[in-house]
């Protein structure tokens, strides 16, 4: 039987999703026939070429786009293949190559937005006009409308030659969700391959479809195009499920399936976690390695699943793992690295795990040193007093240059009632001890936590600001509330009233609100804390996906140190219009001695061309763009930039 994964898109391009090794890794072992398709990095590959863009080029005409327009789109056509072969090759290890790679590609990307009307597709998102993503009756109706021909998709479009080819020696095709920016995607897809080949058996997955387990009734009508969902970690369940297919086994006894039977949704009983030792070094894909959008590859690992905390408030990471925290013996892990060292040839790890515990961080430090293994990674950390500066140093020495905290608040009253489980008195010091061994911290944040005052939230900003001196990178989201937290399952707690909401019930959010209903939290900044902290490596970190970091951190490091220090820092990044949002960043400019500098841009893109393509003379675009409060060093540079694509 034929077992072939498949990753939707839409997702970045730089590393390979994990889920798909991983479960591919226990299939292989198993001694399933198992195949992984990344149908993201295709559909990625197939717009941005030569061939695609010759075809906008085209289209841009037939729609009597602006010269301008067609010009830049010309430009993109023959400099992205060129482009791509640039971000795969070394050269794309010196910075300013890879971020004028990256934003070609991100303009790429914004063009391609304007041609396709109602769809948009990014690295981060994909939607249609007129359908909410999340919710399950217009996820049905837009997989009917798709695959009707009452709706043109050219997502399907593009799909369709990769689909013909999946589907040929295919029993069984497991579909890997873990963010709704898949939904869409992964359910046109599982109908593209039920209308190819309609003896296929579809199973769907992933964190986002774990999240679905105990609300099993929005699955009803999804089953038309869907025969399974797998909850939580799926490499049993589907190693029984297609024992199932093949009448060695009985469709009850798989674990953490969701199916349907005379009519009515069955979701099977949790079966019990793998013990993490007996999970096989995750199996990747290697001819495709070198294809993603990355000078090297960067492949992810673990040392655990699930966090051993376990407790904060506002977290649900433990619907996915069933409150089951295992660790991966120091052997195991050693083995790991040393495969993705030797077997894919890469330096660059980026650990997975929930939160690293300080024993191992120590015990794996020492045998990576001890081994002379060379590699330089990422993971993630809870501030304990265990992180010491002796410990952070021996990390440092073997290879780990970015750590990602989550703090949350500096507030006693709002950190206990998170359940945080760390003391105040704990976190400078693991910041400076980091700062000090020559770690990249980033540190998380939220604002708008239930009950939280102005005055309480003013407690974490100051210890921000107060701080800035030790901290590269600092992320403030606002509160969400996840369907499966101890917020939602305990609100009364929390002094807020929690509902579904009914056009979202594939989200794995829900709406909160004050108890007496006076204030909605959902998706709101609270105080909003506007510019008043700005940690000096934020603008480097943003250049980076957090898994393409680990590839740069010693740059990082160097740029955010040297702005600490005072210095004049200089930058070779190529000059950057915008980025996946859309807005003007910051721009390289020239001072006196040559030197580059990053120069902070306001605006949007939009208005940009907008303006350019009104003016024949480069003059009168000059003096609307500074009308329009763009400084002037910045226009120059935005029109040297654009010279050769604008007539």
């Amino acid at each position: 039987m034929k077992i072939k994964l498949v990753f939707p898109p839409a997702w970045e391009v730089k590393s390979p999703y994990p889920s798909l090794p991983c479960l591919a890794g226990y299939l292989s072992e198993c001694g399933e026939d198992v195949e992984q398709i990344d149908l993201n990095l295709e559909v990625f590959d197939k717009i941005l070429s030569k061939e695609y863009y010759s075809l906008c080029v085209q289209e841009a005409k037939e729609q009597e786009f602006a010269s301008s327009w067609i010009n830049i789109c010309e430009y993109l056509r023959d400099n992205i293949d060129q482009c791509k072969a640039t971000l795969r090759s070394e050269k794309a290890l010196e910075p300013s190559v890879y971020r004028a790679c990256t934003e070609l590609v991100r303009n790429c990307i914004f063009i391609l937005r304007q041609l396709w009307d109602k769809e948009k597709l990014s690295f981060s998102a994909y939607s249609f006009r007129g359908y909410v993503r999340s919710n399950s009756k217009d996820v049905l109706r837009f997989t009917e409308d798709v695959m009707q021909g009452r709706l043109r998709s050219r997502l399907k479009e593009l799909l369709e030659p990769f689909v013909r080819d999946l589907v040929k020696d295919a029993d069984v095709v497991g579909l890997s969700v873990s963010s709704d920016c898949q939904i869409l995607p992964g359910f046109l897809i599982a109908a593209m391959c039920k209308a190819a080949k309609p003896s296929l058996k579809i199973v769907m997955g992933g964190s986002l479809v774990t999240r679905w387990y105990k609300t099993p009734q929005v699955l009803e009508n999804l089953f038309k195009y869907v025969d399974f969902f797998s909850f939580h970690e799926g490499e049993r369940s589907l190693v029984q499920l297609i024992r199932c297919l093949r009448g060695e086994a009985e469709l009850a006894d798989v674990p953490s399936l969701g199916y349907q039977a005379n009519g009515k949704v069955v979701v099977t009983t949790s079966g019990e976690s793998i013990p993490m030792d007996e999970l096989p070094t995750p199996l990747y894909d290697e001819k495709n390695l070198r294809r993603y959008f990355s000078p090297a590859p960067v492949l992810t690992l673990y040392t655990c699943r699930g966090c051993y905390w376990n407790k904060c408030a506002f977290c649900d990471h433990a619907a996915i793992y069933q409150d089951c925290f295992r660790k991966r013996s120091l052997e195991l892990i050693i083995s790991d690295i040393e495969t993705c060292v030797n077997k894919y040839g890469t330096k660059y790890i980026a650990f997975n795990d929930e939160a690293i515990t300080a024993p191992m961080l120590r015990k794996l430090s020492a045998e990576i040193i001890s081994r002379g293994i060379d590699i330089r990674w990422r993971n993630d950390a809870r501030f304990d007093k265990a992180m010491d500066a002796e410990t952070l140093k021996l990390a440092y020495k073997a290879g780990l240059r970015v750590l990602f905290f989550g703090l949350e608040s500096y507030n006693e009253r709002v950190l206990n009632l998170i359940n945080k489980g760390i003391k105040l008195e704990w976190v400078e010091p693991v910041l400076h001890a980091s700062k000090e061994a020559g770690i990249f911290n980033h540190v998380y944040l939220i604002e708008g936590f239930p009950t939280e005052t102005k005055e309480e939230f003013a407690d974490t900003l100051s210890f921000a600001q107060r701080n800035l001196e030790f901290i590269d990178n600092i992320c403030i989201t606002p509160f969400l509330c996840s369907r499966f937290s101890r917020v939602a399952q305990q609100p009364k707690d929390y002094n807020v009233q929690v509902w579904a909401e009914e056009d979202a019930d594939l989200s794995p959010n829900c709406g909160i609100s004050m108890e007496d209903g006076s204030e909605e939290y959902t998706f709101h900044h609270r105080f909003d804390p506007g510019h008043s902290v700005s940690a000096s490596g934020a603008e480097f970190l943003d250049a980076y996906s957090n898994t393409a970091a680990v590839v740069f951190s010693d740059h990082l490091i160097n740029c955010s140190n040297r702005k600490k220090q005072g210095e004049d820092t200089t930058f070779e990044f190529g000059t950057a219009l915008y980025s996946a949002d859309g807005k003007v960043h910051y721009a390289s400019v020239a001072d006196s001695k040559g030197n580059l500098k990053l120069v902070k841009i306001p605006g949007a893109l939009e208005p940009v061309y907008r303006t350019l393509s009104k003016y024949e003379f480069m003059a009168d675009a000059t003096k609307e763009l500074k009308n329009n409060g763009y400084p002037a060093e910045i226009v120059q540079v935005m029109l040297a930039q654009l010279k050769g694509i604008l007539k």
